[in-house]
């Protein structure tokens, strides 16, 4: 449950991959509209960030 905050801030550790994944936003009509391409993440280690 440590994730599901709004003004949460995290920090990880990973690599970008070389693939990318199609973004799709949604429509009035409830069919995905394509929006943009976002590169893959592969993540090693991930934890909230305390101010």
């Amino acid at each position: 449950m440590a994730y599901q905050r709004d003004d949460l801030k995290i920090e990880f550790k990973g690599v970008l991959g070389f693939d990318s994944t199609m973004i799709n936003k949604p429509a009035p009509n409830d069919i995905p509209i394509p929006d943009f391409q976002a590169r893959n993440m592969r993540t090693f280690d991930i934890k909230p960030i305390d101010d």
